[in-house]
């Protein structure tokens, strides 16, 4: 049951970002590990938004910046 709701989580994920790239490999991972009582995909969810999150604030910086980076 665990690599089906991989699969589902994988393939609808997939999908997803098609029409919402930002949110919806969230909302499938989040809505099919619910569903399913699949942990995994929930925490996988979870790191998504996260990084989302930081990535809207600006807080996570670029590879570039004004100083040429690395």
């Amino acid at each position: 049951m665990p690599m089906v709701a991989g699969l589902v989580g994988g393939a609808g994920s997939k999908l997803a970002r098609t029409y919402s790239p930002q949110f919806g490999g969230i909302a499938v991972n989040a809505g099919v590990g619910y569903f399913l009582k699949n942990d995994t995909l929930l925490t996988l969810a979870g790191m998504e938004a996260g990084h989302n999150l930081l990535a809207m604030t600006g807080l996570a910086g670029t590879a570039t910046t004004s100083t040429g980076g690395w």
